[in-house]
């Protein structure tokens, strides 16, 4: 690119926030200057962020259009999921880059449009999987290709984020599996621990840019607070390869847990957590080696973003979430929902504590040790054999995935 890269924003407050302050960030250097235009919903509720915008040269606009036609070169949706296919679809159109969101839609069939809008416009869309980004991924990913000729990976993850009711009631699609007719299917998988989740995915791919197809998954899917989905997930995934992931997310708990991470092959077992500043990887002669990851993720996915935004000579996407490297964690979370009924903890298993008033924590009695549990023994919580509570999982077969039937049953709100 000739000229210094146009960068456009939807949004000024909570996540876009934080991205519009990392994108003027002087830690970027010459990169900090690539805001140009951000489009402001509700300019009424920030004259204070508008002003000091303005002062720094940054043009603010009342609508999605405006700023499409604002002459700028890529825009950042963060967005909600339901509006993901919606406004990619509408900037490849105006000729303009995306970088969107995690995860990239509600279903693989929002994914398939958005990548034919992407073929139709010859333009990247890169997505917000900050994982991906980091240079000790691609370390990590390294390790996991050079064992994959000694057989098939194996893998767990599990993870707890503390969510209670003022976490589902900060807007009208929080634990939701629709939003009006669009599914958003809003979950641990789908979004609080979204990233650590496609990092598996990614990590267990093939080829230095791919991640691994799901070939068919077993789910577990339960419910303690008073939402349409899930709050709590188990499951077993295989793929096309022969290897294994076994994941088990939650929301109903009372103290967080990683995400963590551990793939484990002939001579190799790398453990990844996303609270810890390196990931050890053991080495086939009985090594270990520390790789040290990114101090801020976020600002390292930002910079790379840049760069591959003004090199569009590059053939490669290395080192970029893309919508192909995406879609096989829609495939997973589409499979999930579509496999599994999600069951209600019996109360006299559920606890509650109170939190920021008038707000409350739900959350299962002894689940941070069936968490540590089904870690050591890569097991999903049912096969541990101990939760009276738990349900056998539903399974499907994704080979070939290309719809999503909507979910196993119809859960009432």
């Amino acid at each position: 690119m000739d000229r210094d890269l146009r960068l456009g924003l939807v949004g000024i407050a909570g996540y876009a926030n934080e991205i519009g302050h990392l994108l003027q960030s002087p830690n970027l250097g010459d990169d900090a200057n690539t805001l140009s235009t951000i489009f402001v919903p509700d300019p009424e509720r920030h004259p204070q962020r508008i002003a000091e915008l303005k002062r720094q040269g940054v043009r603010c606009v009342d609508s999605y259009a405006a700023l499409l036609a604002s002459g700028i070169d890529a825009v950042w949706l963060p967005v909600p999921i339901h509006l993901h296919r919606p406004m990619t679809e509408q900037a490849l159109a105006a000729g303009v880059a995306v970088i969107c969101e995690k995860p990239v839609a509600g279903t693989i069939d929002e994914w398939h449009a958005m990548k034919s809008a992407q073929d139709r416009a010859g333009l990247p869309v890169f997505v917000g999987f900050q994982h991906v980004y980091e240079s000790a991924t691609h370390r990590l990913k390294q390790r996991v290709l050079d064992a994959r000729g000694r057989g098939p990976i194996r893998a767990s993850l599990v993870g707890a984020r503390p969510r209670g009711s003022d976490y589902f009631g900060r807007n009208d699609w929080a634990g939701h599996i629709q939003r009006g007719e669009h599914y958003v299917l809003d979950s641990p998988l789908n979004n609080a621990m979204a990233h650590a989740v496609n990092l598996a995915v990614f990590l267990m791919g093939p080829r230095p840019n791919a991640a691994a197809e799901p070939s068919r998954v077993e789910a577990e899917l339960y419910r303690v607070n008073a939402i349409e989905n899930y709050d709590t997930v188990s499951l077993r995934a295989g793929f096309t390869d022969g290897s294994e992931l076994v994941v088990t997310l939650t929301h109903a708990c009372p103290e967080p847990l990683g995400p963590r991470l551990r793939l484990r092959a002939e001579g190799l077992d790398v453990l990844w957590d996303e609270t810890e500043a390196q990931a050890r990887c053991t080495t086939p002669d009985g090594g270990i080696e520390w790789i040290a990851r990114d101090e801020r993720p976020r600002e390292a996915m930002v910079r790379r973003l840049l760069r591959r935004l003004r090199d569009g000579s590059r053939r490669t996407d290395e080192g970029v979430a893309t919508l192909e490297t995406a879609r096989p964690h829609t495939v997973l979370v589409n499979g999930v929902s579509q496999a599994a009924t999600i069951h209600n903890v019996p109360d006299e298993f559920v606890q509650t504590q109170a939190t920021r008033h008038p707000h409350t924590l739900r959350h299962i009695a002894g689940i941070s040790a069936a968490l540590s549990e089904a870690e050591r023994g890569g097991r999903t919580l049912h096969e541990l054999g101990t939760l009276p509570w738990t349900q056998p999982a539903g399974g499907l077969n994704l080979a070939g995935y290309r719809r999503f039937a909507g979910p196993a049953v119809a859960v009432p709100g």
